[in-house]
């Protein structure tokens, strides 16, 4: 049964700073290393200080899907704009495929922690088995799994995903959380039992924000909908 299938956290794929990318968001080099660890702290502290100081900044970042050189650009900008978010003006690379996953997560923290978590498990899946069929290639069929996986664990258990954003990586709350939700992301994986997929910590937060960033807009936009049609049945 899938409710058995193991998820394993490995070391952090957060290299240590300054990490490298092939593209993303970087402030200037210092070449001052610290451990994976203080990496990832370091990075969450940064995108929840800058989303706290201007959702609307960071939505327009991730509203945007294609990571392009004008994307880049943009980034770039961001960061330059928050520096001071970073311990004692230290500088730091963002590793590209990280950065949006890590803001999507601070903007959501941000939001919700005043707020009633949202009911995403109310709103359909995106990833069908009809899409899946449409798709080509092994390498497309394999990040729309991981994706779909990943909406999967969020449409399920969206307070205990709102909790992980809002935790400190690499902390006993953390690693508290992930263990609530092992047996959900179990059977939230399409593979057989006794099956063991590998995720680093990091990566996997990112694939669950983004995933819960994207369920956020559709939810929002499904809300206004819902709002429209009452109101206008009332009048």
């Amino acid at each position: 049964m899938k409710s058995f299938v193991v998820i394993a956290l490995v070391a952090p794929l957060l290299a240590a700073l300054p990490a490298q990318a092939k593209t993303g968001s970087h402030l200037p080099d210092d070449r001052t290393s610290v451990s994976p660890e203080a990496a990832a702290r370091e990075f969450w502290r940064f995108s929840n200080c800058s989303a706290k100081r201007s959702m609307d900044s960071a939505r327009v970042l991730l509203e945007n899907r294609e990571w392009d050189e004008k994307m880049d650009e943009d980034v770039t900008a961001f960061t330059k704009k928050y520096r001071s978010c970073l311990p004692n003006g230290s500088q730091m690379r963002f590793q590209a495929e990280l950065f949006r996953g890590s803001l999507a997560a601070a903007y959501l923290n941000q939001k919700y922690k005043k707020q009633p978590v949202p009911n995403y498990g109310s709103m359909p899946t995106t990833y069908t088995k009809t899409a899946f069929d449409a798709l080509g290639t092994k390498s497309e069929r394999a990040q729309f799994m991981i994706r779909a996986f990943a909406e999967c664990v969020v449409r399920t258990q969206t307070a205990l995903a709102l909790h992980l954003f809002a935790s400190k990586p690499t902390g006993k709350q953390e690693k508290a959380i992930f263990g609530q939700l092992q047996p959900y992301m179990g059977a939230c994986l399409p593979v057989e039992n006794g099956d063991q997929v590998k995720f680093t910590a990091m990566s996997l937060r990112g694939l669950m924000a983004e995933a819960a960033y994207d369920m956020e807009m559709r939810y929002v936009a499904a809300q206004a909908v819902r709002i429209k049609e009452e109101t206008g049945a009332e009048s």
